[in-house]
């Protein structure tokens, strides 16, 4: 039988991204450079002529995932690998079929500009300096993610990220300003200062991430900013001070814990203690009213104990975290961790993540219940057209519900929690609903 293999739609394309929110910024890059060069976007029912990956390996699940889907589309569309999975050492195992691939670094601005240039996708080059263009919109999303930073160098023992991305690298406080200025004057209410390592801003001279804080701050058309992951050392107090100052700052940190052993955290060289842990979320406390504290966690890292995961439990109750994202230790080639023995079977480390997960949504439930009767600011995000009722954050994290006409959307709402447990809040619109955003 012969297979049939569907047109592609002229100068359509579709962007597929995975990972973190730095991907999902690049992202956003490729379908702007794209649209400036004549493409369109493919709608649902359209093979598209170019299908961009933009891929994620900090997991082996990640990486599985992101080749997986570029195999897919070769034969249909012509296909382009970038972002962390596009590194030589993973394209290898793929069979030829991809058209183009753009792999992380220091210089992928460039290399993605020549690349578009190079297989006849965009007419100039733009062979210049290594500069992010502003974004001008963060499509299909309420909330938008401004990059200011990219590179790490803290060399945990389990991540591959350093040796894909390149060491940190900062990105002009102007260029900031200038993008925070048109995501937020095209309607995104919220925005999210981002970076693969974004407290490590400033860390060289030059601008802090305290002084990004404040200049957004005076931005007019900006109503909420948040930061994305921070290391408990980056909570300096010029940093806290700026967040307490700040009259559009959530009230939430993401702090990866990663365990709560310190044999553990010594084997992966995160540079804390549980002390300094604690005493760093302790400060910040003191700082913000009633802050949400997110963490990460990896279970089954090489060598942890049955203590040591107990260990775990115990300082996660202690510090009444108010979401934990739960990882399974998952080894990537070329890192120290990969190498290390013993290795926790595999029964042991699903048992684990299901105990965390389930104290882990006890702790939530708790959190979220301390805000019933509560008056809080939410952005209305996604809609449930059958329930008429809008989905989205607020403030401090919590998923809240509330029902309101398609108008809302994109805009935020002033509600009253009247219900939580663990999966989120529930609320009425209040008296004076409409806050912030457009019409």
């Amino acid at each position: 039988m012969t297979t049939l293999v569907p047109r592609s739609a002229p100068r359509t394309f579709a962007v597929e991204v995975l990972g973190c929110k730095v991907n999902q910024h690049e992202a956003q890059q490729i379908r702007q450079s794209l649209e400036d060069a004549g493409w369109s976007p493919a709608s649902a029912e359209m093979t598209p002529e170019i299908v961009v990956v933009h891929g994620c390996a900090v997991t082996a699940e990640a990486l599985r995932q992101s080749l997986q889907r570029a195999r897919r589309s070769c034969g249909v569309s012509r296909v382009i690998l970038s972002g962390c999975a596009a590194a030589p050492e993973f394209v290898q195992s793929i069979e030829t079929g991809i058209g183009a691939v753009i792999p992380a670094g220091p210089d992928w601005n460039k290399r993605l500009k020549e690349t578009l240039h190079q297989i006849g996708v965009a007419e100039s080059s733009a062979m210049g300096e290594d500069r992010k263009a502003p974004l001008r919109r963060f499509a299909g999303r309420a909330r938008a993610f401004v990059q200011a930073q990219n590179g790490c160098d803290l060399g945990c023992a389990y991540c591959v990220v350093p040796r894909l991305r390149g060491p940190p690298r900062d990105r002009p406080l102007d260029e900031i300003e200038a993008e925070a200025k048109a995501l937020s004057k095209a309607g995104h209410a919220e925005l999210v200062i981002t970076g693969v390592c974004v407290g490590l801003y400033g860390r060289n001279g030059g601008p802090t991430l305290a002084d990004v804080i404040r200049r957004l701050d005076h931005i007019e058309s900006v109503r909420r900013l948040r930061l994305s992951s921070l290391h408990p050392a980056e909570l300096t107090d010029e940093l806290l001070d700026a967040w307490r100052t700040s009259p559009k700052m959530a009230p939430h940190a993401h702090l990866p814990l990663q365990s709560g052993s310190d044999s553990v955290l010594r084997r992966m060289k995160r540079g804390y203690t549980t002390a300094s842990f604690a005493a760093a979320v302790e400060r910040l406390r003191r700082a913000l009213d009633r802050p949400a504290v997110t963490t990460d966690v990896i279970v089954g890292f090489p060598g942890e104990t049955e203590a040591d995961f107990e260990a775990t439990v115990r300082f996660a109750q202690t510090m009444g975290f108010s979401r934990i994202h739960i990882f399974r230790f998952s080894p990537r080639p070329g890192t120290p961790a990969a190498q290390m023995k013993p290795t926790v079977p595999m029964a042991a480390v699903r048992e684990r993540a299901a105990q965390l997960k389930a104290e882990s949504e006890r702790l939530t439930a708790a959190f979220h219940e301390a805000f019933i009767g509560e008056t809080v600011d939410v952005l209305a995000e996604t809609r449930s057209a059958r329930r008429n009722r809008w989905r989205g954050y607020c403030g401090r994290y919590i998923p809240v519900a509330f029902a309101a006409g398609p108008e809302w959307g994109g805009r935020i709402a002033r509600v009253r929690i009247v219900a939580a447990d663990a999966r989120g809040a529930r609320a009425v619109l209040g008296d004076s609903a409409a806050v912030a955003g457009p019409a």
